[in-house]
């Protein structure tokens, strides 16, 4: 019997753990997704960011300073942040196995295993319920097949098929049923080990999911606590079991200590924070929250319709006989009606939904913990299911006939999600569920249950494959690879001729975490861990910003590309790389430019084509105390070239003019463009920016010079400065600013043109390299090098933003890093040969470590006496 039981135990979990991966891996199939396809999960985000993160995880794995510091993202930055949000998964190191170029087919198999394990932590939760509730009800058995519906909707509910592409909030989604076990043991008076490893494992591998899970577990443990102690009539002591869960709680947090608090430290300041203020604002209309109830309920262009809670039809149908099921008793189905209210209102209110999510609003995907309403529902439809008796046939057709009116009113008011084929789905398998299911509590032969299971696993299949037709846009699988294979060799070329420190920028681009995918310091980036400080910064100089990113792109002026050591110049103008940007959802070349004037060629490889800045200061620079003082924040002028001027004169310690604004002859406004006719002051490199007073709901706008276009820029707010080439003193440049967009023609200001005196930029630079500057030692979170100062009131100037977690030594003592220009570090410095040593470490992460020691020894103390505490009661009963 136990030989049988363990056979049975077994199949159950090997069915939990691999139906998911069937499933998933069925509707990949379907939609001819790699590798069964042309098609790729690189979508969106997971396209534009996470994939390159990952290459940048698979290249510096066992260096624990490059996820600490990177250099590779916009100037450099603490990159704990992101290390901790996207990087902290051990699925990840599945991507260890498998060349760049294949991370498609890595991410398939992670995303199939979280899946599965998903499955197989849900299966474990049921497992323990069903023992619970055949023993409070008496139950003679139960079909040991049962889980198996549930785990798997759990596994392919909504929300994991719609938030696959954010591949990390998956590891915590797939830990909530083993927390909820863990809370659920603490109740029934066994261990805290499970409720307070599993919190900790949820706060380690994504800190933001993680505290949704606490937020949850909580709740769900006063709703159990209630459920058992007034409605059950159980005995249970209630400040020791309060106690317990608030003590082990506090631990897992306490022992997570290490990375949450230099994490927390390193977000402040990111993009898109802003203060949290309550507000009773509806964040969904409620009528939403009744379309995610049915299956297919989603399109990527109205991700604001509601949480994606939908976990396969039969869990909507049990759910709805649990609160008309006379068996459990009317408080009990009242506590968890209040409870299933009190998380829609979470949800639905915005200020409660902001706390969720971290008291932030979140940034283009909405309702991130709509898992926990899935978990719930399933919860009650696996307890209908054991419990219920055979339900009235009258009941079903009612209930059929609710959602034939549901469905339809639904097809009217939301046409473009409920189509036919949508309508169609959800009328076929409401009444296949329904029917399969009175079938099945109708006989009394177990084996009924696999009808049942088979429509359950086509509906969540379909679901699954309509979702995925609804959702962003795959990019093919062959472009990325083909853009890793052709541009990787052009970078590591670079490396292998010039070791030294350097940044490079490229007049093209995949995504803006290109140095990150290709493992090269550079201007560009793309992340929820951005300064907003930097991004601001980068603009100010004239780099492409669009709205949450920076980007190098079609580069900024010599001027400020050597003043940053932007070093090399990578370029391509063929049509063919072009359409090769575009299939990896990039941008290609929106303006047709020269390499920056003065740059010198270094080598050219198929299309590409590689420049050298023999200006481009090194990373660390002798500049005028000036510097200290100017904040380019409090910066009024709005001239892209003046600020650039200015910036180079306060580091030069004198006043310099080398971009010299070009004259305005004349303005003429059409119907559809404006035309401006400008006089160059000075021969040398020209320049051109279109400010523009908003980004939003831009369309694309065509730049003529001289009656050649040059860009159709600004489509993706792409309002970077433009290389115009060499122009002579007195030319003139007649330019024309078209759009078919009214509102956008609006929107645009006065181009800026400005010509570079290359003589002058040369000489200025060249003063500043001649009080040498050496590197001897350059890690990610180490400088170490020689400085000879010469002149009084001179700093060690240092193009990497402040941040608090840099030490400096000169000489062996101590001196304080100052920020200058209002968004870089310098070092104040005295004449004379000096040794300079800087150390990178995130803020709080001295303390956290003290504070996780502490919170794992007390963890294993209060383990320990918990393990006695319950060893004496079992003796005493």
């Amino acid at each position: 019997m136990l030989k049988l039981k363990s056979k049975r135990s077994l199949q159950l979990m090997l069915g939990a753990f691999l139906l998911p991966a069937l499933l998933f891996t069925l509707v990949l199939v379907l939609k001819q997704t790699y590798p069964f396809g042309g098609a790729s999960l690189l979508r969106d985000d997971m396209n534009y960011q996470y994939v390159s993160y990952f290459a940048y995880f698979k290249r510096h794995f066992g260096d624990l300073s490059a996820f600490l510091y990177s250099y590779n993202m916009t100037l450099g930055g603490n990159f704990l942040g992101l290390t901790s949000y996207y990087l902290l998964s051990p699925f990840n190191l599945i991507l260890l196995l498998f060349p760049i170029h294949q991370f498609p087919l890595a991410i398939y198999i992670i995303t199939m295993l979280k899946l599965s394990f998903a499955g197989l932590n849900m299966v474990l939760l049921l497992r323990f319920r069903q023992k619970q509730l055949r023993t409070y009800f008496n139950l003679a058995s139960t079909n040991h097949i049962s889980p198996l519906l549930f785990s798997t909707a759990y596994a392919m509910m909504s929300y994991s098929m719609v938030y696959s592409l954010d591949i990390m909030w998956l590891d915590v989604v797939m830990l909530l049923p083993l927390v909820i076990l863990g809370i659920e043991r603490q109740l029934a008076g066994h261990s805290s080990l499970l409720y307070l490893s599993m919190l900790f494992l949820s706060l380690i591998f994504n800190y933001y999911i993680g505290f949704m899970v606490c937020l949850f577990a909580a709740s769900y443990f006063v709703f159990r606590f209630i459920q058992i102690k007034f409605i059950d009539k159980q005995t249970l002591p209630t400040f020791a079991t309060g106690t317990r869960f608030a003590l082990s709680s506090l631990l897992a947090g306490g022992s997570a200590a290490f990375l949450l608090l230099p994490t927390l430290t390193a977000l402040r300041g990111i993009k898109g924070t802003v203060p949290y203020q309550f507000s009773f604002n509806e964040t969904y209309n409620a009528l939403d929250f009744v379309l995610k109830l049915f299956g297919g309920s989603f399109r990527y262009t109205d991700l604001w319709l509601g949480p994606n809670i939908f976990a396969g039809m039969l869990v909507f149908c049990l759910l709805i006989f649990y609160f008309f099921n006379q068996q459990f008793k009317l408080t009990e189905r009242l506590l968890a009606a209040s409870f299933l209210l009190y998380l829609f209102g979470c949800s639905y209110i915005s200020g409660l939904n902001l706390i969720w999510h971290g008291f932030s609003a979140p940034q283009g995907y909405p309702n991130r913990w709509a898992f926990v309403f899935s978990l719930m529902f399933i919860l009650l439809a696996h307890q209908e299911f054991i419990v219920a008796k055979r339900p009235q046939p009258e009941f079903s057709l009612k209930l059929f006939g609710l959602f034939f009116l549901l469905i339809t009113l639904l097809a009217k008011l939301y046409p473009t999600i409920f189509n036919s084929k949508i309508v169609v789905y959800n009328l076929v398998f409401s009444a296949l569920t329904l029917l399969a299911y009175v079938h099945f509590k109708s006989t009394a032969k177990p084996r009924m249950i696999w009808p049942l299971l088979l429509i359950s696993c086509l509906d969540l299949t379909f679901n699954a494959q309509a979702l995925f037709a609804a959702n962003y846009p795959p990019i093919a699988h062959t472009a990325f690879s083909q853009y890793v294979a052709q541009t990787q060799p052009i970078i590591n070329r670079i490396k292998q001729q010039d070791t030294s420190f350097y940044r490079i920028g490229t007049t093209f681009q995949r995504t803006e975490d290109d140095p990150l995918l290709l493992d090269y310091p550079g201007v560009s980036h793309y992340s929820s861990s951005e300064k907003e400080q930097t991004i601001h910064f980068a603009e100010f100089l004239g780099y492409l910003r669009a709205g949450r990113w920076t980007n190098y792109n079609n580069g900024s002026t010599l001027t400020a590309d050597s003043l940053l050591g932007i070093k090399y110049q990578v370029t391509t103008t063929t049509e063919q790389h072009d359409a090769m940007i575009l299939a990896n959802g990039g941008l290609a070349h929106a303006s047709k430019q020269e390499p920056l004037t003065a740059t010198q060629p270094v080598f050219t490889h198929n299309h590409f084509s590689v420049y050298r800045n023999p200006l481009a200061l090194k990373l660390a620079t002798v500049t005028n105390r000036q510097i200290l003082a100017y904040d380019f924040q409090q910066v009024k002028t709005p001239n892209i070239f003046a600020r650039q001027n200015q910036l180079l004169s306060k580091m030069a310690g004198k006043s310099t003019n080398v971009l010299l604004p070009a004259e305005l002859i004349a303005r003429q406004t059409a119907a559809d463009q404006l035309n401006y006719r400008y006089q160059v002051k000075q021969t040398g490199a020209t320049y051109l920016y279109l400010p523009m007073k908003t980004s939003i709901e831009l369309q694309p706008i065509d730049l003529t010079i001289n009656g050649k276009k040059i860009s159709n820029s600004y489509s993706d707010a792409e309002n970077g400065i433009i290389n115009l080439g060499q122009y002579r003193a007195g030319e003139e440049l007649s330019i024309s600013v078209r759009s078919q967009d009214a509102h956008t023609l609006a929107m645009t200001e006065q181009p800026q043109i400005a010509t570079e005196n290359y003589a002058q930029l040369k000489t200025t630079l060249m003063a500043l390299k001649k009080q040498p500057v050496r590197l001897t030692k350059v890690t990610n979170t180490k400088l170490h090098g020689t400085v000879t100062v010469k002149q009084a009131k001179q700093v060690l100037l240092f193009t990497l933003p402040y941040d608090k977690g840099w030490h400096a030594t000169v000489n062996g003592h101590q001196v304080p890093l100052k920020p200058a220009a209002g968004e870089l570090m310098a070092l104040p410095l005295k004449q004379g040969k000096q040794t300079y040593q800087l150390t990178f470490t995130p803020t709080g992460l001295r303390i956290g470590v003290v504070i996780s020691l502490i919170g794992l020894l007390s963890s294993l103390l209060y383990l320990g006496w918990e393990g006695k505490v319950n060893q004496r009661h079992k003796i005493e009963s």
